[in-house]
């Protein structure tokens, strides 16, 4: 099972689908950016929570849009 769809199975059976927390610091606190564009974009209809500590700049004027 790739990680996608472990995370998704998990919060279903979690909190029924209704929001998702990522949180990181520098480096992690990149890859939870990364993580809650993706799935705030993939599934709309869900919260997505991102909670980040020192933060390095993620992506270019083309990410921001």
């Amino acid at each position: 099972m790739d990680i996608e769809k472990y995370i998704i199975n998990y919060s279903l059976k979690q909190n029924n689908y209704k929001e998702m927390q990522f949180t990181g610091h520098s480096l992690g606190a990149a890859i939870s950016d990364l993580s809650t564009t993706y799935y705030a974009n993939k599934y709309p209809d869900m919260k997505i929570i991102n909670t980040q500590i020192a933060c390095p700049t993620v992506g270019d004027s083309n990410y921001i849009e």
